[in-house]
């Protein structure tokens, strides 16, 4: 009689453990289970592109190889999209995910969907991994009706994650990083650097040693090829380099007259690059690097580890008309910036003239004593490239010459001589470019029979705003 009761009671026990147990599964499996949704579009935004070429690659999960993408292809999680380095400038295509977010990739962009899920019976979970691994990339999330009540976007960067908010814009730029990173770990992902802007909205940077970075609406953070994100500071570009002329010394700056093919060990600027007519003992120009106090004081009345270089322009002689200049050709491939993305594009130097021998800008408009010439191209790699130039100039009280302008091309503004002004000049104004794509290089010279100016602090941001008024 005991063993029967005592058989009852363990089949009772273990009767209501299974029911338990299936009643677990059961509510997990409708709490947890997850369905990966479909219809992800990849949308071709370049139809004046020529057709034949493969701009835009997709590679479906599963397969080894890219292939072209012929206008609208669907997309699912596991699928990667390639944008060719060489589709040209602004946004080239764009992937529409189920929620309606929109990522608008641009030439070398390359993103792939990790991760697509949402909760198959009722509204808990919905979750999108991707992982860009290189190019640039806008983030659009819109704050829809989507019923999901917790909802997460990650976003992948080599060593590093960031998370995006629903509802805001964001641009991330993923590159390689100039110097060669050796990591000890084989398994560990390609170093990048990535740069990572908030437009609106906010975002988290998740780094590799476990610290977060949140940014606020116009904000930005550089991660490190370790995955180590840096300080959030303000959504501005600077696309100079070298502004100040203090990463070479004067005889490294003026050896980029002298070619690789003469002097192949001979060492050189790779930011600035002085040219002009050959040196002439008689009659030269010549570019020339000046430690002066900062803020500018002509005296030069302070220590000489505060003082900072200043580019100068020197000749001499009552020659015929001469050149001396820097260009520099901007881009990290040194083939232009894309610039598609700033609303505004301020440059901005201090300059002064010293000595002018010609009155205003010479009898051909074009002969000043500093000059700046921007290039740009308006869409595609095949368009030409256009320019437009800044003169800066001096004026005698008693000056009776009538000035010769080129007011197509060329932007003239009066300075006082010997004195230093200060240079602003808003590129996306109507004058200038307001609707280029591209910024191919920029020269800083002076142009005239005998001269002596200087310019400083040169500086060229990008922000994705449009400029205060």
């Amino acid at each position: 009689m005991r063993l029967a009761w005592f058989v009852l009671i363990i089949a009772f026990i273990l009767s209501c453990a299974l029911l338990i147990t299936f009643t677990l599964i059961v509510w997990r499996y409708v709490n947890y289970a997850t369905v990966e949704p479909n219809g992800s579009v990849l949308i071709n935004r370049a139809p004046e592109l020529d057709v034949a070429q493969e701009w835009v690659l997709l590679r479906s999960k599963g397969r080894a190889r890219f292939q072209r993408a012929e206008g609208q292809e669907a997309l699912n999680a596991g699928d990667e999209v390639l944008i060719s380095s060489t589709a040209g400038y602004g946004q080239v295509a764009t992937i529409q995910l189920f929620d309606q977010t929109n990522l608008d990739l641009w030439a070398g962009a390359d993103v792939s969907l990790d991760q697509m899920q949402v909760s198959r019976w009722n509204n808990n979970e919905q979750t999108i991994v991707l992982r860009q691994h290189g190019g640039y990339v806008r983030y659009d999330l819109l704050n829809t009706n989507q019923p999901y009540q917790n909802k997460s976007f990650i976003v992948l960067l080599g060593e590093a994650a960031v998370e995006l908010e629903a509802g805001g814009s964001y641009s991330i730029e993923v590159m390689t990083p100039q110097r060669r990173v050796l990591f000890s770990d084989p398994s560990a992902p390609e170093p990048v650097i990535s740069d990572v802007a908030v437009r609106s909205g906010l975002a988290y940077v998740h780094g590799k040693d476990g610290r977060i970075v949140s940014l606020l609406e116009g904000s930005r953070v550089t991660i490190d090829p370790t995955g180590g994100p840096g300080l959030a500071v303000p959504a501005r570009w600077e696309l100079i380099k070298d502004g100040n002329f203090d990463e070479h010394d004067e005889q490294a700056y003026n050896n980029t007259t002298i070619p690789p093919s003469i002097q192949p060990a001979l060492l050189r600027a790779d930011t600035w690059q002085v040219y002009g007519a050959p040196l002439n003992p008689d009659a030269s120009g010549f570019f020339k690097l000046f430690p002066t106090c900062w803020p500018l004081d002509v005296n030069t009345n302070c220590d000489p580890k505060e003082r900072r270089n200043i580019a100068g322009f020197v000749r001499s002689g009552s020659q015929t008309s001469f050149t001396t200049g820097i260009r520099q050709e901007l881009g990290s491939d040194q083939k232009g910036v894309d610039v598609s993305e700033y609303r505004s594009l301020t440059f901005s130097a201090w300059v002064r003239v010293l000595d002018q021998s010609l009155p205003l800008a010479g009898e051909q408009g074009t002969q000043c004593p500093l000059m700046v010439r921007f290039r740009a191209k308006r869409n595609n790699l095949v368009d030409p490239e256009h320019e437009r130039v800044l003169c800066i100039y001096t004026a005698k009280p008693d000056q009776t010459e009538q000035l010769v302008t080129w007011p197509d091309v060329v932007q003239y503004i009066p300075v006082e001589h010997y004195k230093w002004h200060r240079l602003t000049i808003e590129l996306r104004d109507p004058e200038w470019f307001p609707d280029y794509y591209c910024l191919t290089d920029i020269e800083i010279y002076a142009n005239g029979h005998d001269y002596d100016s200087r310019v400083a602090d040169i500086s060229l941001i990008g922000s994705q705003y449009p400029p205060a008024n």
